[in-house]
C-alpha cells in the first residue's frame, strides 16, 4: 500500500497493490520517476529531461489549470502547457521532447492503472523547424582557409567544400577520379 497524505490507497485491477484512488499529481510524479530511474534505459540525461519536462507540465497544471489529480488532467490542457512552452521561446525541438516526456509519463499511468486512457495519447507534437544553414563570413572564410593550409587532407576538403558547399554528409561518397584539379 502507498501512503499518501493519511490516508492508504489501494492499487485497482493491477499486479500491484499500491496504486492511488485519487492520485495527485505530485504522487505520480515520484512513482513515475522511480520507475523511470529502475526500469526505462535511457541516458542519463534523457531521464533528467524527462523528468524536467514532466515537472514543468505539472507545475503548469497546478498554477494555471487549478488541477492536482491525475485523473483530473485532459488533452486540452496538455495541449495548452505545450503551447505555453512556445510562448516562453522554447525551441520546437524541446517542445517535441516534453510531448514526448507527456506521453510517457501518462503512458506509466495508464500501465499502473491509475488513469483509464491516457489524456497525451493524441497530443500532437510541434512541426520541425527548418533553420537555414549558417553562411560564413568573409574573415571566418579566410581563417578557416589558412587553418587548413599546411593540412593535406583538410585543405582539399575545405577548399573544395566552401565554395561549392558540399554537406558535411557528402564529403565522404567523393572519389579522386571524380575530381578535376586545376594543375
Amino acid at each position: 500500500a502507498l501512503r499518501v497524505g493519511r490516508r492508504i490507497c489501494k492499487r485497482r485491477g493491477s499486479m500491484n497493490s499500491n496504486v492511488l484512488r485519487r492520485p495527485s499529481l505530485a504522487a505520480c510524479f515520484d512513482r513515475y520517476c522511480d520507475w523511470l530511474a529502475t526500469t526505462r534505459r535511457y541516458a542519463e540525461r534523457s531521464k533528467r529531461e524527462y523528468q524536467d519536462d514532466v515537472s514543468r507540465v505539472i507545475q503548469y497544471l497546478k498554477e494555471r489549470c487549478h488541477i492536482r489529480s491525475a485523473t483530473m488532467v485532459r488533452r486540452d490542457h496538455l495541449a495548452a502547457s505545450v503551447a505555453h512552452c512556445g510562448a516562453l521561446g522554447h525551441a520546437a525541438s524541446t517542445r517535441r521532447r516534453s510531448v514526448a516526456a507527456i506521453r510517457s509519463f501518462f503512458s506509466f499511468l495508464v500501465q499502473e492503472g491509475v488513469v483509464r486512457r491516457s489524456p497525451a495519447e493524441d497530443l500532437l507534437p510541434p512541426e520541425r523547424e527548418e533553420r537555414p544553414p549558417r553562411i560564413l563570413g568573409e574573415d571566418e572564410y579566410t581563417r578557416l582557409r589558412a587553418a587548413a593550409y599546411d593540412h593535406p587532407r583538410d585543405a582539399p576538403l575545405i577548399h573544395l567544400a566552401l565554395p561549392t558547399r558540399l554537406r558535411p554528409s557528402e564529403h565522404p561518397r567523393l572519389h579522386p577520379p571524380q575530381l578535376r584539379l586545376p594543375p
